[in-house]
């Protein structure tokens, strides 16, 4: 079966690197305009550039996943974006991993359940925020 994406703009999160940048990259050779948003403003404007220069419509819009006030502006560059002033397809994958406060060190019975839920907060609730702002 073949994809064609064309006349779609595609939002990912995470995508200055990793599975983000791939997901991105992938949907970009399907046809679709591609918006890449990271924390990391000039990684992900750097990896908009070099996908522009494989021939994929790409844009690098910088901010924070748990942002309000930066999804706001991710939707506004999205939607400017668009060939059809809308978002066709999000997908979140932004995550956070916490160098200091490492997730997965110990055993899960020494976990604090503020730890938990710092984490749940990380990844769950950017992943509605994401989708609250395009939707």
């Amino acid at each position: 079966m073949k994809v064609d994406l064309s006349g779609r703009t595609a939002v990912v999160t995470g995508a200055a690197s990793g599975l983000g940048l791939a997901i991105a990259q992938a949907l970009g050779r399907l046809g679709a305009r591609v918006v890449l948003s990271d924390l990391q403003r000039e990684a992900v404007a750097e990896r908009a550039a070099e996908l522009k220069h494989e021939g994929i419509s790409a844009l690098g819009v910088g901010g924070d996943a748990a942002s309000e006030q930066d999804l706001a502006n991710l939707v506004r560059e999205a939607q400017a974006f668009s060939t059809n002033g809308g978002i066709d397809v999000v997908v979140n994958n932004a995550g956070m991993v916490s160098v200091s406060e490492p997730f997965t060190s110990g055993d899960v019975v020494d976990l604090p359940v503020e730890m938990w839920r710092r984490e749940l907060d990380r990844e769950v609730t950017t992943a509605f925020l994401v989708s609250k702002a395009a939707l």
